[in-house]
């Protein structure tokens, strides 16, 4: 009787976190998912890894409904109708044609951080955070800044429960 009692109690505390660990995991890593994923991240942040890994971990969480790619384009700027998300639309894994050596190096560099992210071999920057954005959108009342472990360019917010 204890035995069972024992197990019960502790299958209702690890159960919901098992559910929850499951739900926010990254997607199978596919090439799709990879170079959508560097894209989004190009075009949201430049090559800022810290920025990257903080959406990428905000995309995870957002995306239990309607999945990671959808995620990205519902959630970021790389559907927008700007010139940079039109041109980093068009980016390809490998290099890319007309732009400088070092410019491809750090397309490189963020491709293979995305790849990393994904895995799961890098932790959250920002801990928290469900949204992001820059200095010159308006922060709704239920957004709270949070602080980074890295530095980072966007602003990333938590939800207020008041």
């Amino acid at each position: 009787m204890i035995k069972n009692l024992t197990f019960i109690i502790i299958f209702c505390f690890l159960f919901p976190y098992s559910v929850i660990a499951q739900r926010t995991s990254f997607p199978v890593i596919t090439d799709e998912n990879i170079l959508f994923s560097a894209q989004m991240c190009y075009v949201e942040s430049m090559f800022s890894d810290a920025d990257c890994v903080a959406e990428l971990h905000i995309i995870r969480k957002r995306s239990t409904k309607i999945g990671f790619i959808p995620m990205i384009y519902k959630y970021s700027a790389l559907d927008a109708n700007n010139p940079r998300a039109r041109e980093a639309r068009t980016y390809i894994w490998g290099d890319i044609e007309n732009k400088p050596k070092e410019w491809n190096k750090s397309w490189a560099k963020l491709r293979n951080l995305v790849v990393r992210v994904l895995s799961g071999s890098v932790s959250d920057t920002c801990h928290g955070a469900i949204h992001w954005g820059s200095v010159t959108d308006k922060q709704k009342q239920y957004q709270v800044p949070i602080r980074c472990s890295e530095k980072v360019h966007n602003i990333y917010y938590k939800v207020s429960k008041s």
